[in-house]
Protein backbone atom coordinates (compact mmCIF):
# COMPACT_ATOMS: atom_id res chain seq x y z
CA UNK A 1 0.00 0.00 0.00
CA UNK A 2 2.99 2.16 0.75
CA UNK A 3 4.11 2.01 -2.94
CA UNK A 4 0.95 3.00 -4.28
CA UNK A 5 1.50 6.09 -2.66
CA UNK A 6 4.99 6.42 -3.56
CA UNK A 7 4.82 4.18 -6.65
CA UNK A 8 2.60 7.31 -7.69
CA UNK A 9 -0.28 6.99 -9.65
CA UNK A 10 -1.71 3.15 -10.43
CA UNK A 11 -4.90 1.65 -9.72
CA UNK A 12 -6.70 3.07 -7.08
CA UNK A 13 -8.56 0.54 -4.68
CA UNK A 14 -12.66 0.55 -4.65
CA UNK A 15 -12.25 0.75 -1.04
CA UNK A 16 -11.17 4.08 -0.83
CA UNK A 17 -14.47 5.32 -2.13
CA UNK A 18 -16.21 3.97 0.97
CA UNK A 19 -15.36 6.71 3.16
CA UNK A 20 -18.08 9.11 3.94
CA UNK A 21 -18.23 12.84 5.43
CA UNK A 22 -18.81 10.92 8.86
CA UNK A 23 -15.66 9.56 9.11
CA UNK A 24 -13.71 13.02 9.03
CA UNK A 25 -16.20 14.31 11.02
CA UNK A 26 -15.45 11.47 13.79
CA UNK A 27 -11.86 12.74 12.93
CA UNK A 28 -12.60 16.17 13.40
CA UNK A 29 -14.07 15.68 16.61
CA UNK A 30 -11.82 13.55 18.15
CA UNK A 31 -8.64 16.28 16.95
CA UNK A 32 -11.28 18.79 18.62
CA UNK A 33 -11.08 16.68 22.34
CA UNK A 34 -7.46 16.14 22.29
CA UNK A 35 -6.00 17.38 25.02
CA UNK A 36 -3.24 19.62 23.59
CA UNK A 37 0.41 18.68 25.52
CA UNK A 38 3.28 20.88 26.00
CA UNK A 39 5.81 19.37 23.03
CA UNK A 40 8.64 17.78 24.08
CA UNK A 41 11.80 18.52 22.50
CA UNK A 42 13.81 16.96 19.69
CA UNK A 43 17.05 16.95 19.40
CA UNK A 44 16.95 16.83 15.32
CA UNK A 45 20.65 17.32 14.47
CA UNK A 46 21.44 14.30 16.75
CA UNK A 47 18.33 12.14 15.37
CA UNK A 48 19.91 13.29 11.77
CA UNK A 49 23.48 12.35 12.51
CA UNK A 50 22.25 8.45 13.36
CA UNK A 51 20.12 8.97 10.33
CA UNK A 52 23.13 10.03 7.79
CA UNK A 53 25.31 7.09 9.46
CA UNK A 54 22.61 4.66 8.38
CA UNK A 55 22.50 5.67 4.92
CA UNK A 56 26.05 5.61 4.74
CA UNK A 57 26.20 2.05 6.34
CA UNK A 58 24.07 1.29 3.53
CA UNK A 59 26.06 2.71 0.72
CA UNK A 60 28.72 0.76 1.74
CA UNK A 61 27.16 -2.63 1.23
CA UNK A 62 25.83 -1.20 -1.77
CA UNK A 63 26.93 1.70 -3.73
CA UNK A 64 24.61 4.39 -5.27
CA UNK A 65 22.42 3.81 -8.34
CA UNK A 66 19.83 4.56 -10.24
CA UNK A 67 16.86 4.61 -7.23
CA UNK A 68 18.76 5.94 -5.06
CA UNK A 69 17.78 9.21 -5.71
CA UNK A 70 15.86 10.35 -2.57
CA UNK A 71 18.66 9.07 -0.14
CA UNK A 72 21.28 11.09 -2.53
CA UNK A 73 18.87 14.28 -2.11
CA UNK A 74 18.88 13.84 1.90
CA UNK A 75 22.25 13.65 2.40
CA UNK A 76 22.99 16.57 0.10
CA UNK A 77 20.64 19.13 1.71
CA UNK A 78 22.19 18.14 5.19
CA UNK A 79 25.02 19.68 4.07
CA UNK A 80 26.89 15.80 3.65
CA UNK A 81 30.51 16.66 1.28
CA UNK A 82 29.61 13.65 -1.07
CA UNK A 83 32.52 14.63 -3.97
CA UNK A 84 34.97 14.48 -1.19
CA UNK A 85 33.78 11.53 0.93
CA UNK A 86 35.48 8.19 0.64
CA UNK A 87 34.32 6.57 -1.28
CA UNK A 88 32.98 9.70 -3.21
CA UNK A 89 29.05 8.71 -2.96
CA UNK A 90 27.84 11.93 -5.06
CA UNK A 91 30.40 11.10 -8.03
CA UNK A 92 29.96 6.97 -8.04
CA UNK A 93 25.25 7.94 -7.94
CA UNK A 94 26.10 10.31 -10.69
CA UNK A 95 28.65 7.55 -12.78
CA UNK A 96 25.59 4.65 -11.85
CA UNK A 97 23.10 7.36 -13.44
CA UNK A 98 24.74 8.64 -16.95
CA UNK A 99 25.24 4.31 -17.45
CA UNK A 100 21.53 4.19 -16.94
CA UNK A 101 20.66 6.57 -19.44
CA UNK A 102 22.85 6.04 -22.17
CA UNK A 103 21.56 2.16 -22.09
CA UNK A 104 18.07 3.44 -22.48
CA UNK A 105 18.93 5.97 -24.66
CA UNK A 106 17.80 8.41 -22.23
CA UNK A 107 14.36 7.00 -21.49
CA UNK A 108 14.19 6.17 -17.12
CA UNK A 109 10.42 5.16 -17.45
CA UNK A 110 8.02 4.67 -20.34
CA UNK A 111 4.76 5.48 -17.71
CA UNK A 112 6.15 6.76 -14.77
CA UNK A 113 7.23 10.44 -15.41
CA UNK A 114 7.67 11.05 -11.34
CA UNK A 115 10.92 9.13 -12.35
CA UNK A 116 11.93 12.17 -14.24
CA UNK A 117 11.50 14.68 -11.33
CA UNK A 118 12.98 12.42 -9.08
CA UNK A 119 16.34 12.25 -10.43
CA UNK A 120 15.77 15.80 -11.74
CA UNK A 121 15.55 16.69 -7.91
CA UNK A 122 18.64 14.97 -6.25
CA UNK A 123 21.32 16.65 -9.35
CA UNK A 124 20.31 19.58 -8.70
CA UNK A 125 21.21 18.90 -4.63
CA UNK A 126 24.29 17.62 -5.43
CA UNK A 127 25.41 20.36 -8.58
CA UNK A 128 24.89 18.79 -11.29
CA UNK A 129 22.39 19.94 -14.25
CA UNK A 130 19.30 17.49 -15.32
CA UNK A 131 19.25 19.44 -18.00
CA UNK A 132 22.37 18.01 -19.57
CA UNK A 133 23.50 14.96 -18.39
CA UNK A 134 24.96 12.04 -20.11
CA UNK A 135 23.71 13.93 -23.11
CA UNK A 136 20.18 14.35 -22.25
CA UNK A 137 18.01 16.88 -20.60
CA UNK A 138 15.14 15.18 -18.42
CA UNK A 139 12.97 18.20 -18.61
CA UNK A 140 12.69 17.00 -22.19
CA UNK A 141 9.90 14.50 -21.34
CA UNK A 142 8.46 16.35 -18.41
CA UNK A 143 7.60 18.65 -20.94
CA UNK A 144 4.89 16.44 -22.39
CA UNK A 145 2.19 17.79 -20.12
CA UNK A 146 -0.11 14.77 -21.02
CA UNK A 147 2.10 12.75 -20.00
CA UNK A 148 3.35 13.99 -16.94
CA UNK A 149 0.34 14.62 -15.07
CA UNK A 150 -0.88 10.62 -16.63
CA UNK A 151 0.04 9.71 -12.96
CA UNK A 152 -2.37 11.73 -11.64
CA UNK A 153 -2.27 14.82 -8.94
CA UNK A 154 1.44 13.82 -7.45
CA UNK A 155 2.96 14.02 -11.15
CA UNK A 156 1.78 17.31 -11.47
CA UNK A 157 3.24 18.30 -8.37
CA UNK A 158 6.68 16.32 -8.39
CA UNK A 159 7.17 18.02 -11.96
CA UNK A 160 6.57 21.82 -10.65
CA UNK A 161 8.90 20.80 -7.77
CA UNK A 162 11.68 19.72 -10.21
CA UNK A 163 11.31 23.20 -12.22
CA UNK A 164 10.97 25.50 -9.45
CA UNK A 165 14.40 23.76 -8.11
CA UNK A 166 16.31 26.05 -9.48
CA UNK A 167 15.59 29.52 -11.26
CA UNK A 168 17.63 28.43 -14.67
CA UNK A 169 15.39 25.31 -15.13
CA UNK A 170 12.48 25.83 -17.66
CA UNK A 171 10.52 23.29 -19.61
CA UNK A 172 11.00 22.56 -23.28
CA UNK A 173 9.60 21.99 -26.54
CA UNK A 174 10.51 18.98 -27.83
CA UNK A 175 9.40 17.91 -31.20
CA UNK A 176 6.42 15.85 -31.61
CA UNK A 177 4.83 17.35 -28.71
CA UNK A 178 1.65 18.93 -29.07
CA UNK A 179 0.47 20.19 -25.07
CA UNK A 180 3.73 21.50 -23.95
CA UNK A 181 4.21 21.36 -20.21
CA UNK A 182 4.54 25.32 -17.90
CA UNK A 183 4.67 26.30 -14.78
CA UNK A 184 0.77 28.20 -15.02
CA UNK A 185 -0.60 24.71 -16.55
CA UNK A 186 0.16 22.88 -13.34
CA UNK A 187 -0.76 25.44 -11.01
CA UNK A 188 -4.04 25.43 -12.99
CA UNK A 189 -4.13 21.65 -12.68
CA UNK A 190 -3.34 21.47 -8.84
CA UNK A 191 -5.90 23.90 -8.04
CA UNK A 192 -8.25 22.27 -10.10
CA UNK A 193 -7.80 18.83 -7.93
CA UNK A 194 -8.38 20.26 -4.72
CA UNK A 195 -11.57 18.59 -2.93
CA UNK A 196 -14.04 20.70 -1.90
CA UNK A 197 -13.27 20.53 1.68
CA UNK A 198 -9.85 21.24 1.14
CA UNK A 199 -6.86 18.71 0.05
CA UNK A 200 -6.09 16.59 -2.49
CA UNK A 201 -6.50 12.97 -3.54
CA UNK A 202 -5.84 11.03 -6.23
CA UNK A 203 -9.13 9.47 -6.24
CA UNK A 204 -12.53 9.95 -4.34
CA UNK A 205 -13.62 12.66 -2.00
CA UNK A 206 -11.59 12.34 0.90
CA UNK A 207 -8.43 14.23 1.25
CA UNK A 208 -5.08 11.71 1.87
CA UNK A 209 -2.61 13.00 4.20
CA UNK A 210 0.59 11.67 1.94
CA UNK A 211 -0.95 13.28 -1.50
CA UNK A 212 -1.94 16.64 0.49
CA UNK A 213 1.02 17.31 2.32
CA UNK A 214 2.94 16.48 -1.18
CA UNK A 215 0.81 19.13 -3.09
CA UNK A 216 1.36 21.59 -0.28
CA UNK A 217 4.86 21.29 -0.98
CA UNK A 218 4.77 21.97 -4.88
CA UNK A 219 2.39 25.00 -3.70
CA UNK A 220 4.12 26.54 -0.99
CA UNK A 221 6.66 28.58 -3.76
CA UNK A 222 3.47 30.32 -5.30
CA UNK A 223 1.60 32.09 -2.71
CA UNK A 224 1.94 35.51 -3.93
CA UNK A 225 -1.18 33.88 -5.78
CA UNK A 226 -4.27 34.56 -3.62
CA UNK A 227 -6.12 31.50 -4.96
CA UNK A 228 -2.81 29.43 -4.70
CA UNK A 229 -2.23 30.99 -0.95
CA UNK A 230 -5.97 30.14 0.05
CA UNK A 231 -5.86 26.68 -1.32
CA UNK A 232 -2.72 26.02 1.24
CA UNK A 233 -4.51 27.17 4.01
CA UNK A 234 -7.20 25.17 3.71
CA UNK A 235 -4.82 22.07 2.81
CA UNK A 236 -3.01 22.87 6.28
CA UNK A 237 -6.11 22.90 8.05
CA UNK A 238 -7.07 19.96 6.52
CA UNK A 239 -3.59 17.90 7.43
CA UNK A 240 -4.34 19.47 11.40
CA UNK A 241 -7.97 17.88 11.16
CA UNK A 242 -6.42 14.06 9.87
CA UNK A 243 -3.55 14.64 13.18
CA UNK A 244 -4.22 11.47 15.06
CA UNK A 245 -4.63 11.51 18.84
CA UNK A 246 -1.32 10.73 19.91
CA UNK A 247 0.61 13.02 16.98
CA UNK A 248 0.60 10.89 14.20
CA UNK A 249 -0.44 10.23 10.65
CA UNK A 250 -2.07 7.78 8.70
CA UNK A 251 -3.07 7.40 5.17
CA UNK A 252 -6.89 6.99 4.58
CA UNK A 253 -7.59 4.30 2.18
CA UNK A 254 -8.72 1.05 4.20
CA UNK A 255 -6.88 -0.51 6.33
CA UNK A 256 -4.09 1.99 6.50
CA UNK A 257 -2.53 2.18 9.58
CA UNK A 258 -0.78 5.08 11.38
CA UNK A 259 2.77 5.39 9.25
CA UNK A 260 6.66 7.00 9.25
CA UNK A 261 5.90 8.07 5.83
CA UNK A 262 2.61 9.94 6.21
CA UNK A 263 4.06 11.54 9.18
CA UNK A 264 7.39 12.54 7.25
CA UNK A 265 4.93 13.86 4.10
CA UNK A 266 3.59 16.30 6.73
CA UNK A 267 6.71 17.70 8.55
CA UNK A 268 8.21 18.36 5.03
CA UNK A 269 5.00 20.50 3.86
CA UNK A 270 4.95 22.20 7.37
CA UNK A 271 8.47 23.34 6.91
CA UNK A 272 8.28 24.68 3.29
CA UNK A 273 5.09 26.40 4.34
CA UNK A 274 7.25 27.99 7.42
CA UNK A 275 5.29 26.42 10.10
CA UNK A 276 6.79 25.01 13.00
CA UNK A 277 5.79 21.06 13.09
CA UNK A 278 7.49 20.95 17.24
CA UNK A 279 5.32 23.51 18.47
CA UNK A 280 2.42 25.25 16.42
CA UNK A 281 -0.45 24.26 18.70
CA UNK A 282 -2.51 22.92 15.43
CA UNK A 283 -0.10 20.07 14.98
CA UNK A 284 0.25 19.52 19.16
CA UNK A 285 -1.52 16.45 20.14
CA UNK A 286 -0.12 13.60 22.60
CA UNK A 287 3.11 14.68 21.35
CA UNK A 288 4.11 16.85 18.27
CA UNK A 289 4.03 15.62 14.53
CA UNK A 290 7.70 16.31 15.01
CA UNK A 291 7.81 13.82 17.95
CA UNK A 292 5.60 11.56 16.56
CA UNK A 293 8.10 11.30 13.50
CA UNK A 294 11.55 10.69 15.64
CA UNK A 295 9.65 8.15 17.33
CA UNK A 296 9.89 6.04 14.47
CA UNK A 297 13.74 6.12 14.56
CA UNK A 298 14.81 2.13 15.52
CA UNK A 299 18.45 1.52 17.02
CA UNK A 300 20.17 1.56 13.82
CA UNK A 301 19.28 4.94 12.81
CA UNK A 302 16.91 3.83 10.01
CA UNK A 303 13.17 4.28 10.62
CA UNK A 304 10.40 1.76 10.74
CA UNK A 305 7.47 1.74 8.61
CA UNK A 306 5.06 1.69 11.83
CA UNK A 307 5.09 2.74 15.25
CA UNK A 308 7.95 0.52 16.38
CA UNK A 309 7.22 -2.17 19.38
CA UNK A 310 10.66 -1.85 20.54
CA UNK A 311 13.91 0.04 19.14
CA UNK A 312 15.78 -3.08 17.69
CA UNK A 313 13.31 -3.15 15.30
CA UNK A 314 14.12 -3.16 11.92
CA UNK A 315 14.39 -0.05 9.55
CA UNK A 316 12.65 -0.42 6.30
CA UNK A 317 13.99 1.47 2.86
CA UNK A 318 11.28 3.67 2.17
CA UNK A 319 10.24 5.23 6.08
CA UNK A 320 14.22 6.40 6.29
CA UNK A 321 14.59 7.88 3.14
CA UNK A 322 11.27 9.81 3.35
CA UNK A 323 11.94 10.24 7.02
CA UNK A 324 15.48 11.45 6.58
CA UNK A 325 14.58 13.87 4.36
CA UNK A 326 11.57 15.34 6.46
CA UNK A 327 14.34 16.01 9.46
CA UNK A 328 16.46 17.36 7.44
CA UNK A 329 13.85 19.71 5.74
CA UNK A 330 12.50 20.67 9.53
CA UNK A 331 16.10 21.82 10.09
CA UNK A 332 16.59 23.61 7.44
CA UNK A 333 13.68 25.33 8.18
CA UNK A 334 15.12 25.92 11.70
CA UNK A 335 18.20 27.35 10.68
CA UNK A 336 16.95 29.51 8.63
CA UNK A 337 18.20 27.80 5.25
CA UNK A 338 16.59 27.71 2.13
CA UNK A 339 13.89 25.64 1.48
CA UNK A 340 14.23 21.79 0.95
CA UNK A 341 13.28 21.69 -2.42
CA UNK A 342 14.79 25.15 -3.32
CA UNK A 343 18.39 24.55 -4.36
CA UNK A 344 19.36 27.87 -5.78
CA UNK A 345 22.03 28.06 -3.24
CA UNK A 346 23.47 24.67 -4.28
CA UNK A 347 27.16 25.25 -5.65
CA UNK A 348 28.31 22.53 -9.02
CA UNK A 349 31.24 20.36 -8.07
CA UNK A 350 33.86 22.82 -10.06
CA UNK A 351 32.73 25.36 -7.45
CA UNK A 352 32.86 23.38 -4.65
CA UNK A 353 36.38 22.18 -5.37
CA UNK A 354 37.61 26.32 -6.00
CA UNK A 355 36.52 26.61 -2.87
CA UNK A 356 38.10 23.96 -1.03
CA UNK A 357 41.62 24.91 -3.12
CA UNK A 358 41.56 28.55 -1.37
CA UNK A 359 40.25 27.20 1.72
CA UNK A 360 42.78 24.88 2.13
CA UNK A 361 45.37 27.20 1.14
CA UNK A 362 44.33 29.86 3.84
CA UNK A 363 44.59 26.99 6.08
CA UNK A 364 47.91 26.96 5.61
CA UNK A 365 49.51 30.29 5.88
CA UNK A 366 52.13 31.85 7.47
CA UNK A 367 53.96 35.05 7.67
CA UNK A 368 55.77 34.17 4.39
CA UNK A 369 54.89 37.29 2.30
CA UNK A 370 54.80 35.48 -1.28
CA UNK A 371 51.98 33.29 0.30
CA UNK A 372 49.77 35.46 1.46
CA UNK A 373 49.83 37.57 -1.80
CA UNK A 374 49.22 34.15 -3.33
CA UNK A 375 46.29 33.47 -0.75
CA UNK A 376 45.30 36.85 -1.80
CA UNK A 377 44.65 36.18 -5.20
CA UNK A 378 43.56 33.06 -5.42
CA UNK A 379 40.41 34.19 -3.39
CA UNK A 380 39.74 38.00 -4.94
CA UNK A 381 39.83 35.13 -8.40
CA UNK A 382 36.94 33.80 -6.97
CA UNK A 383 33.39 34.63 -8.26
CA UNK A 384 31.46 36.25 -5.53
CA UNK A 385 29.09 33.43 -5.10
CA UNK A 386 32.07 31.53 -4.44
CA UNK A 387 33.16 33.36 -2.05
CA UNK A 388 30.02 33.14 0.37
CA UNK A 389 30.88 29.60 0.72
CA UNK A 390 34.98 30.53 1.97
CA UNK A 391 34.59 29.96 5.91
CA UNK A 392 34.88 32.97 7.62
CA UNK A 393 37.20 31.22 9.81
CA UNK A 394 39.67 30.66 6.97
CA UNK A 395 38.74 34.50 5.66
CA UNK A 396 39.66 35.91 8.77
CA UNK A 397 43.43 33.65 8.31
CA UNK A 398 44.01 35.65 5.35
CA UNK A 399 42.81 39.32 6.90
CA UNK A 400 44.86 38.57 10.10
CA UNK A 401 47.80 37.25 8.19
CA UNK A 402 48.00 40.82 5.97
CA UNK A 403 47.42 42.90 8.77
CA UNK A 404 50.34 41.64 10.86
CA UNK A 405 52.31 41.42 7.33
CA UNK A 406 51.43 45.34 6.93
CA UNK A 407 52.57 46.27 10.67
CA UNK A 408 55.65 44.60 9.94
CA UNK A 409 56.32 46.53 7.00
CA UNK A 410 55.40 49.74 9.19
CA UNK A 411 57.80 48.67 11.63
CA UNK A 412 60.51 48.57 9.26
CA UNK A 413 59.90 51.91 7.30
CA UNK A 414 60.01 53.52 10.30
CA UNK A 415 63.17 52.34 12.07
CA UNK A 416 66.22 54.64 12.48
CA UNK A 417 69.12 53.86 9.99
CA UNK A 418 72.45 55.19 10.64
CA UNK A 419 73.47 58.33 9.14
CA UNK A 420 76.50 58.46 6.52
CA UNK A 421 79.61 59.61 7.65
CA UNK A 422 81.11 61.80 5.08
CA UNK A 423 84.57 62.05 4.38
CA UNK A 424 84.68 65.46 2.07
CA UNK A 425 87.06 68.38 2.87
CA UNK A 426 84.42 70.18 4.36
CA UNK A 427 83.32 67.60 6.71
CA UNK A 428 85.03 66.38 10.30
CA UNK A 429 87.21 63.42 9.98
CA UNK A 430 88.22 62.60 13.17
CA UNK A 431 86.37 59.55 15.47
CA UNK A 432 85.42 62.44 17.56
CA UNK A 433 83.35 63.83 14.62
CA UNK A 434 81.65 60.49 13.33
CA UNK A 435 78.63 59.43 13.46
CA UNK A 436 78.16 57.33 16.54
CA UNK A 437 79.50 60.18 19.28
CA UNK A 438 78.03 63.30 18.11
CA UNK A 439 80.57 66.39 18.57
CA UNK A 440 79.93 69.00 21.10
CA UNK A 441 78.64 71.42 18.07
CA UNK A 442 75.94 69.24 17.30
CA UNK A 443 74.63 69.00 20.79
CA UNK A 444 74.95 72.36 21.09
CA UNK A 445 72.69 73.00 18.01
CA UNK A 446 69.98 70.90 19.20
CA UNK A 447 69.81 72.07 22.54
CA UNK A 448 69.75 75.75 21.27
CA UNK A 449 66.76 74.92 17.65
CA UNK A 450 64.95 72.02 19.41
CA UNK A 451 64.57 70.69 15.88
CA UNK A 452 66.66 68.15 13.61
CA UNK A 453 66.65 70.24 10.62
CA UNK A 454 67.96 73.55 12.59
CA UNK A 455 70.21 71.09 13.60
CA UNK A 456 71.81 70.05 10.79
CA UNK A 457 71.05 73.31 9.60
CA UNK A 458 73.60 74.49 12.35
CA UNK A 459 76.46 71.91 12.37
CA UNK A 460 79.90 72.85 10.61
CA UNK A 461 80.56 71.99 7.36
CA UNK A 462 77.48 71.61 6.45
CA UNK A 463 76.58 73.89 3.22
CA UNK A 464 73.72 73.06 1.64
CA UNK A 465 70.71 74.70 -0.18
CA UNK A 466 68.57 74.70 2.86
CA UNK A 467 70.98 77.18 4.91
CA UNK A 468 69.91 80.41 3.89
CA UNK A 469 65.96 79.38 4.61
CA UNK A 470 66.61 77.66 7.77
CA UNK A 471 66.07 79.07 10.94
CA UNK A 472 69.40 80.58 12.30
CA UNK A 473 70.42 79.23 15.73
CA UNK A 474 71.02 81.21 18.97
CA UNK A 475 73.29 83.53 18.49
CA UNK A 476 76.18 81.58 21.75
CA UNK A 477 77.59 84.66 22.73
CA UNK A 478 74.45 86.09 24.61
CA UNK A 479 73.87 85.25 27.51
CA UNK A 480 70.39 83.19 27.68
CA UNK A 481 67.89 85.43 30.04
CA UNK A 482 66.29 82.04 30.43
CA UNK A 483 66.95 79.13 32.27
CA UNK A 484 70.99 78.34 31.77
CA UNK A 485 72.09 75.41 29.80
CA UNK A 486 73.96 73.07 31.70
CA UNK A 487 77.63 73.05 30.68
CA UNK A 488 78.24 69.85 29.11
CA UNK A 489 81.83 68.72 29.25
CA UNK A 490 84.17 66.31 26.89
CA UNK A 491 87.88 65.62 26.98
CA UNK A 492 88.88 66.22 23.73
CA UNK A 493 92.21 65.45 21.68
CA UNK A 494 94.50 68.37 21.34
CA UNK A 495 94.09 68.99 17.39
CA UNK A 496 90.86 69.68 17.47
CA UNK A 497 90.63 72.23 19.92
CA UNK A 498 90.54 74.78 17.25
CA UNK A 499 87.69 73.13 15.70
CA UNK A 500 85.74 72.53 18.95
CA UNK A 501 86.63 76.28 19.83
CA UNK A 502 85.34 77.85 16.00
CA UNK A 503 82.32 75.77 16.81
CA UNK A 504 81.52 77.79 19.62
CA UNK A 505 83.41 75.92 22.27
CA UNK A 506 85.65 77.46 25.03
CA UNK A 507 89.05 75.78 27.01
CA UNK A 508 87.61 76.50 30.97
CA UNK A 509 91.21 75.38 32.30
CA UNK A 510 90.42 71.58 32.22
CA UNK A 511 88.01 70.99 29.36
CA UNK A 512 85.69 72.83 27.11
CA UNK A 513 82.44 73.89 27.42
CA UNK A 514 79.95 75.88 25.71
CA UNK A 515 80.31 79.47 25.23
CA UNK A 516 77.02 79.83 26.35
CA UNK A 517 77.16 77.72 29.44
CA UNK A 518 80.58 79.53 29.99
CA UNK A 519 79.35 83.43 29.53
CA UNK A 520 76.96 83.30 30.68
CA UNK A 521 75.58 85.09 33.84
CA UNK A 522 74.98 82.64 37.19
CA UNK A 523 71.47 83.33 38.94
CA UNK A 524 73.70 83.20 42.50
CA UNK A 525 76.80 85.86 41.79
CA UNK A 526 75.30 87.95 38.39
CA UNK A 527 79.69 87.82 37.59
CA UNK A 528 80.53 86.86 34.21
CA UNK A 529 82.58 83.82 33.69
CA UNK A 530 85.61 86.15 34.08
CA UNK A 531 85.09 86.76 37.64
CA UNK A 532 84.41 83.23 38.15
CA UNK A 533 87.58 81.27 38.36
CA UNK A 534 91.10 83.03 39.86
CA UNK A 535 93.10 81.17 37.36
CA UNK A 536 90.98 82.38 34.16
CA UNK A 537 93.25 84.93 33.32
CA UNK A 538 96.10 82.07 33.18
CA UNK A 539 93.94 79.69 31.08
CA UNK A 540 93.01 82.19 28.51
CA UNK A 541 96.94 83.44 28.48
CA UNK A 542 97.79 79.58 27.91
CA UNK A 543 95.14 79.54 25.26
CA UNK A 544 96.29 82.72 22.87
CA UNK A 545 99.76 81.30 23.08
CA UNK A 546 98.82 77.17 22.16
CA UNK A 547 96.01 78.75 19.72
CA UNK A 548 99.14 81.17 17.99
CA UNK A 549 101.52 78.08 17.91
CA UNK A 550 98.88 75.75 15.91
CA UNK A 551 97.86 78.81 13.56
CA UNK A 552 101.28 78.92 12.53
CA UNK A 553 101.68 75.60 12.25
CA UNK A 554 98.65 74.88 9.91
CA UNK A 555 99.63 78.43 7.79
CA UNK A 556 103.30 77.36 7.36
CA UNK A 557 101.79 73.50 6.18
CA UNK A 558 99.19 75.45 3.67
CA UNK A 559 102.28 77.10 2.42
CA UNK A 560 104.74 74.44 2.41
CA UNK A 561 107.20 76.36 4.12
CA UNK A 562 108.66 73.30 6.14
CA UNK A 563 109.19 71.01 2.54
CA UNK A 564 110.43 74.00 0.46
Amino acid sequence: MRKFFWGLGVVILSSSFLHSAASLAQVQVEAATTQVQTPAEVDTPAVLDQTQQFILQQFQQSQPTFSSEWLILALARNGYAGYQSQPPYFALYYGALVKQLQAQNGKLSAVKYTEYSRVALALAAIGKDPQAVGGYNLFDDLSDFDQTTAQGINGAAFALLAVDSRNEFQFTQPAGVTNYTTKEKLLTYLLAHELPQGGFSLAGQMADVDVTAMTLQALAPHQNDPAIKAAVARGVAVLAQQQQPDGGFRSNFAGSQEAAESSAQVVTALSSLGIDSARDPRFVKQKSALQALSDYQVASGGFSHTPPATKQAPADGLATEQAAGALVAYERWRTGKTNFYQMNDVTSPTDQESVQAVTDLLQTLDDDPTKIAAARAAYDALTEAQKKLIPPSAYQLLTAAEAQLAKKTAAQATTPTAPTVSTTASQASSPLESASEPTPASLSATKTSGSVSQTEASAPGKNTPSESTATPAADLSVPVATKPVAPVTQKVKSRSKQKQKAAGWQFTGKSYQPKAAATAKTPASGHSFWQLTPMSGLAFLGEVIVAGILGGLKFGLKKGIWWS
